[in-house]
């Protein structure tokens, strides 16, 4: 099975990364084919949100300035 999780995120450095680690841990109990990708949409955030989502292994971070 192939789905996206899509977690928006606007100043949440401090977070993002637990975060994305808990969305992992709990999604490879329910998918072991590595079928799911986590998305990190950062609303232009301006405290290293998108480094930290991308840091934690987030798939794919969208960045609106």
């Amino acid at each position: 099975m192939r789905f996206s999780v899509v977690v928006p995120a606007y100043r949440e450095a401090g977070r993002i990364g637990d975060t994305v680690a808990a969305l992992r841990a709990a999604l490879a109990e329910v998918d072991a084919s590595g079928g799911v990708e986590i998305l990190v949409v950062d609303d232009g955030s301006d405290d290293g949100t998108a480094a930290a989502a991308q840091g934690a292994g987030g798939g794919v971070v969208v960045e609106f300035e």
